[in-house]
């Protein structure tokens, strides 16, 4: 149960690690000068005042950009470093037990922890 408990709070995807990119891509690599009504999309300071509807839809866009770079790059990691919740199910199938979770009224998930071996490996 401690380990389902620990389960419930696992990300994929890191704010702190997408929060520090924006920044770096916003400040660092000046792409807040993008949001300009200058079209020719320059990386420093201009006299063209900021239009904050084009701020947004950058700012939405690096960070939808990060998260999906994030959300894949576990998945592409996952043959080296198993994610948490395909660990807890072969932690479940080795030690012979069966959990049932619940995320709504009526709808919830079953994991059948029955170990090939017919026997468990711990007591």
């Amino acid at each position: 149960m401690n380990e389902l408990n620990e389960l419930q709070t696992y990300k994929l995807i890191n704010p702190h690690l997408t929060l520090i990119v924006y920044a770096i891509l916003m400040e660092g690599f000046g792409l807040k000068y993008w949001t300009s009504h200058d079209p020719d999309l320059n990386r420093f300071e201009t006299d063209s005042p900021s239009n904050y509807t084009l701020f947004f839809f950058v700012t939405a866009c690096i960070i939808y950009g990060v998260g999906i770079i994030q959300y894949a790059a576990s998945y592409i990691l996952a043959g080296t470093f198993p994610l948490r919740y395909t660990e807890f199910v072969d932690l479940c199938s080795i030690t012979n037990m069966s959990v049932l979770m619940f995320d709504e009224s009526f709808h919830g998930y079953y994991i059948h922890g029955r170990s090939p071996y017919g026997q468990a490996e711990i007591s």
